[in-house]
């Protein structure tokens, strides 16, 4: 079974969660600031537990959905406890400045970084406002750096296409800040 952690349970974080929990059987852990969000995560079953110093070492993969900077201080502070060959994705919205500052990072220990982004959202925020059904044919943009491996890249796309994702597309974190930076 696979252990997936989620950092900040707001719309893109709880819907993760939610929709991770609705279409596989991996355990779920997840952390958010806002302890009231954490209560209702838990009691709406969106996590199986909450992401500590202790869980974070057992995830296969961790989502990171906070604001850039906090995507950035959040996985370089804790760089030294992902579990070693984990995957760990960021959900920001923009690519270049986090990508720029995490791949080092992650070729210095012995996990693998990937920028996403889903293509989904509301004009709502926060846990009470995420649904498991927000990613239902959307687009995932990922942005690995030019020595991903495929075969993981391929393990990536699946596991994001089992959760209802419609499409993955792969580009460069150039190529993603001038696309959202055109489409916006």
């Amino acid at each position: 079974m696979q252990n997936v952690g989620i950092v900040g349970l707001g719309l893109i974080g709880g819907s993760l969660a939610k929709t991770i929990k609705l279409h596989t059987p991996y355990t779920v852990y997840g952390t958010d600031k806002n302890a009231d969000t954490m209560r209702r995560a838990f009691l709406m079953e969106a996590i199986d537990g909450e992401l500590t110093a202790e869980t974070l070492p057992q995830c296969d993969v961790v989502l990171v959905c906070l604001y850039p900077q906090g995507i950035i201080d959040y996985v370089t502070t804790h760089a030294a406890d992902f579990k070693p060959d984990s995957l760990v994705i960021d959900c920001g919205g923009v690519k270049q400045v986090i990508c720029d500052a995490l791949f080092p990072v992650s070729q210095r220990y012995a996990w693998h970084f990937i920028g996403g982004h889903p293509m989904a959202g509301v004009e709502r925020w926060g846990f009470d406002s995420s649904f498991g059904m927000l990613f239902n044919n959307a687009s995932m943009i990922l942005t690995p750096d030019g020595g991903t491996d495929i075969a993981l890249l391929h393990e990536i796309k699946q596991m994001f296409l089992s959760i209802g994702f419609g499409s993955i597309t792969v580009v460069s974190p150039e190529q993603h800040d001038r696309i959202i930076a055109y489409t916006s």
